[in-house]
């Protein structure tokens, strides 16, 4: 008959070989699951590091607005031609359009604040992403009244999108932008 000390020296013994199989097993794998695991890793912190750069960027692209820009400041965001910027009033398909109507649109306002309620990057391609924004947008125009407006931004940004502006490519562009427009006040 075994004594308990007889059965616990085989069990660690058991144990011990059993941890030594499995760190065998493992070490023959290490190199094929560690570069497996890396590339996982290695993209997923590039995704959100594109991600968070992404949102970034749109909080800086209303800031722009909120600050009193200029047409030049946002055209190399833009890509060289065409775009698609749909707002309630109005759907601007070159870039020529847009410039008309933001300095408009500039002309008719004294200051403005975008509140941003969140920002959510959805990838749609290799290089595309589509940002859903929505916010609130407080203005005072031209003739000094207020004007409060809720709406759902919808942006399509391209990365890596060589311009004449940006021939790099290293700037995010818009190329298109969607206003859903959900309430409107004016006092």
């Amino acid at each position: 008959m075994l004594h308990i000390k007889q059965i616990k020296d085989m069990l660690s013994k058991i144990m011990t070989i059993g941890s030594l199989l499995i760190a065998l097993t493992s070490m023959a794998q290490t190199p094929k699951l560690k570069n497996e695991k890396q590339t996982i890793m290695n993209q997923k912190q590039l995704d959100k590091k594109t991600e968070n750069e992404i949102k970034s960027f749109v909080y800086a692209w209303y800031s722009r607005f909120d600050k009193g820009t200029s047409m030049s400041e946002i055209t190399p965001f833009l890509p060289d031609e065409t775009v698609e910027f749909v707002y309630p009033q109005a759907t601007l398909n070159s870039v020529e359009e847009l410039v008309k109507y933001a300095d408009q649109s500039f002309a008719a306002i004294k200051s403005s604040a975008h509140y941003i309620n969140e920002i959510s990057v959805y990838k749609i391609g290799e290089n595309q992403f589509e940002i859903i924004c929505p916010h609130t947008y407080h203005a005072l125009t031209a003739d000094d009244k207020m004007m409060q407006m809720d709406f759902v931004g919808r942006m399509k940004i391209d990365i890596n999108l060589k311009t004449k502006k940006d021939p790099s490519g290293k700037l995010f562009k818009v190329t298109a932008y969607k206003v859903a427009l959900q309430n409107t006040i004016s006092k």
